[in-house]
């Protein structure tokens, strides 16, 4: 099993960058809560190193990550800037030539991806979580708090959720496994079926009407509908929906 360190910039007394209302030690928390759940979804050991807005000092972190021998370290953070209108996303590595490079590209693609704003890159920098860690380590900077615009979208939760997902997703890409979308379990009043060669679907019209697809599946007797981010499945005489986010 391929363990991963996740690290919530600051914390307790130190609250990091600061927004009009947002602290950053509380989107940093955020964003790493949603990533070990989503890590550990795909099988992945997670060490964090803190859950909780308390106080830890760089070498604690950056000790507990060494002595867990962790396959890749990731802290996260947001930035801060004297001009509110600074608006790019970059994750940063201690030098590039390296695995931490390629951890940083896969997980810098789909920050940028998630949140539509410019693509600041990998950028090098001599922090101390990508410097006193003995494996790859990359350090995420997830847009400007200082940014009105990107303040209140990073301090809305399902946000933070998509930021956390983000790096599970680049995370399990650089380690070579699936990721895994988390599946929502419900149920219709009605359940597909076919007649003279046509399948029915209760939601048909609604998701094609939103610009949505529906595909049938012969082999597995499935029904799939994709729409926006998710990804509806249900199977033919039964009434069960799963939806995934994908």
């Amino acid at each position: 099993m391929p363990k991963v360190g996740i690290d919530p910039g600051h914390g307790g007394h130190d609250p990091g960058a600061r927004g009009i209302g947002a602290l950053e030690k509380d989107v940093n928390l955020g964003i790493a809560l949603f990533c070990k759940e989503a890590l550990e979804r795909c099988g992945v050991e997670v060490i964090i190193t803190r859950t909780t807005d308390k106080f830890l000092t760089l070498f604690e972190r950056s000790n507990l990550f060494n002595a867990e021998e962790v396959d890749l370290a990731v802290s996260i953070h947001c930035n801060a800037s004297s001009s509110e209108n600074a608006d790019y996303i970059s994750t940063y590595v201690i030098e590039k030539g390296y695995n931490a490079e390629i951890a940083a590209t896969l997980t810098q693609r789909e920050l940028v991806k998630v949140t539509g704003w410019p693509d600041g890159g990998v950028r090098e920098a001599n922090f101390h979580m990508v410097r006193e860690t003995k494996m790859p380590a990359i350090l995420s900077e997830n847009g400007f708090l200082t940014n009105p615009r990107e303040e209140k979208w990073l301090s809305i939760p399902e946000n933070q959720k998509k930021l956390g997902e983000a790096h599970a997703k680049g995370i399990c890409e650089y380690l070579e496994i699936p990721f895994k979308p988390k599946e929502k379990v419900i149920y219709s009043d009605v359940a597909p079926f076919t007649k003279d060669g046509r399948t029915f679907l209760p939601v048909r019209a609604f998701v094609e009407a939103f610009g949505g697809r529906v595909e049938w599946i012969s082999a597995t007797q499935e029904v799939i509908c994709y729409l926006n981010d998710k990804k509806l499945t249900m199977k033919i005489g039964s009434k069960e929906m799963k939806i995934e986010e994908v």
